[in-house]
């Protein structure tokens, strides 16, 4: 199974929309990955931290863009798999707010058919590619202040600093004067991860990149033919 791109897979675009998720739901969901992941759940500082983040990216779920959990950019060269929608953003460059629209590649982003699927991603996303360990490790000492610190030299937000290491240290402390209540919720009928999910999201901490190994054609190709397909699908020339 893969971690970060899929070669075999081209992400389709839909239409964009909000996917709120309630503050309830996104402890049992961001709890119930990281139990995947690691056999055991969370610390409740750990979780704070992932709870946090989340609802400073989404505005507490009421602005969640398709389950995109963390705001996780689209790649498309290589294409990383991943569907993806567009909606108006804004990045912050050389200290002032920029706004970009559809179809400018800065609007590009992932996209999911449920929550749990994007919170899967949300959380592989931190914890097993290599450019963001450090915020990872931060994560699991349930450090705030680091955490934010860490997220801002890999590179994950453009905004200021310390107003970006305010909203999380705030919301980590409201996360954890309100854990007694918010780990209560469960859903109706319990989620399992899908099928596709499992084919392109790997559940277990490492931070190799490999080939999805699922796919049977694989074993008889030889790498030119590889590249060769890969060529084809991601400039289409032929």
């Amino acid at each position: 199974m893969i971690i970060g791109y899929n070669y075999y897979k081209m992400g389709k675009i839909i239409e964009d929309k909000i996917t709120k998720i309630t503050e309830e739901e996104a402890c049992y969901y961001l709890r119930e990955v990281w139990n995947k992941m690691y056999n055991e759940y969370p610390s409740k500082d750990s979780l704070a931290l992932l709870w946090a983040q989340w609802a400073l990216e989404s505005g507490r779920g009421f602005f969640c863009h398709c389950y995109n959990w963390g705001n996780i950019k689209k790649v498309h060269l290589p294409d990383d798999g991943h569907d993806w929608c567009m909606f108006r953003c804004n990045e912050i460059l050389n200290g002032k707010a920029e706004w970009f629209d559809p179809p400018h590649p800065q609007t590009h982003f992932r996209a999911y058919p449920s929550p749990l699927e994007g919170a899967f991603d949300y959380v592989n996303f931190l914890a097993n590619r290599k450019r963001y360990k450090p915020a990872w490790e931060e994560v699991k000492k349930g450090d705030p202040i680091a955490f934010s610190h860490q997220l801002k030299v890999c590179g994950y937000y453009t905004a200021s600093e310390s107003l970006y290491t305010k909203g999380i240290v705030r919301l980590t402390n409201e996360f954890k004067k309100k854990y007694d209540k918010l780990i209560q919720w469960k859903p109706k009928l319990p989620e399992s991860p899908s099928e596709s999910m499992e084919k392109y999201i790997d559940l277990k901490p490492i931070e190799i990149i490999t080939i999805p190994n699922h796919i049977e054609k694989i074993k008889t190709k030889s790498l030119f033919e590889i590249i060769i397909d890969l060529l084809r699908k991601i400039f289409r020339l032929f």
